[in-house]
């Protein structure tokens, strides 16, 4: 749309920030015999993720979240996660983010912390941890690997935002980590489309294929991070920001 396109990429000319979902005629059949299904099962399955947030944490407690996890994986199509694993220190791992599915995968996988550069300040070297049921809006505990969204904001997939370096400057070794999603429909949701077709589409999804690629670095920066990217997701770094993500949000919100 003509009113945001001032946050298409000048070099590229991707915008970051919007999808081009269209529903074909077979994924609108399928949609609608199981949406509606697929609806009572996310309700229900982010209840029982709710409660067991509020009881006390166990093997069992544990292992019933990864199954409510999956759960929610499989009604968004994602049945397997192809993982290509370099890294030799998954301590703390800095990642792309594209959607709320980012945060199910490394909940499941690596029952993962979460955490962002401080709200739109690049001269920052806060962080602050990302609660589910405000993410996925759900409460995260505590443990031994910590995802760092190093976007500080989610991106269509086409492109890497600029990346926000100052919290991790000192931290040494770093895992990067690129998750690209292989689907007809973005998992990325863009104020600009409607929310109700944004879950339809997710829900209608008759697979999802998610590559998930790890490699360890002694030190990091944005020509390595670049690189990595690059090789990895075929993608290339922006030169807009999680501020301007903020800007185009606040747009589209109106």
């Amino acid at each position: 749309m003509e009113k945001y396109s001032k946050w298409r990429d000048f070099k590229t000319g991707i915008h970051p920030f919007m999808t081009q979902n269209q529903f074909s005629i077979q994924t609108i059949l399928f949609g609608i015999f199981v949406f509606p299904i697929k609806v009572i099962m996310v309700i229900d399955t982010l209840l029982f993720l709710y409660i067991t947030e509020i009881l006390p944490m166990n093997s069992i407690i544990q292992f019933i979240q990864n199954c409510l996890l999956r759960i929610i994986l499989f009604v968004c199509g994602i049945y397997s996660i192809q993982i290509k694993d370099k890294s030799t220190n998954k301590h703390v791992i800095v990642s792309n983010h594209q959607s709320f599915l980012d945060i199910v995968i490394y909940r499941y996988l690596l029952n993962a912390t979460f955490v962002y550069p401080t709200e739109q300040n690049n001269e920052s070297q806060d962080v602050y941890e990302l609660k589910l049921f405000q993410a996925m809006k759900r409460k995260l505990i505590k443990s031994n690997y910590i995802i760092y969204f190093i976007e500080g904001t989610t991106e269509n997939g086409a492109i890497i935002l600029k990346p926000q370096l100052l919290p991790i400057q000192n931290i040494k070794p770093l895992t990067l980590s690129g998750l690209k999603y292989i689907s007809s429909f973005n998992t990325f949701y863009s104020q600009a489309t409607p929310f109700i077709k944004y879950i339809f589409g997710i829900l209608s999804q008759i697979h999802c294929k998610v590559n998930l690629t790890l490699e360890t670095c002694t030190e990091i920066n944005e020509e390595i991070i670049s690189h990595f990217f690059r090789n990895n997701l075929k993608v290339t770094i922006s030169s807009f920001n999680s501020y301007d993500k903020s800007e185009f949000v606040r747009l589209a919100s109106k």
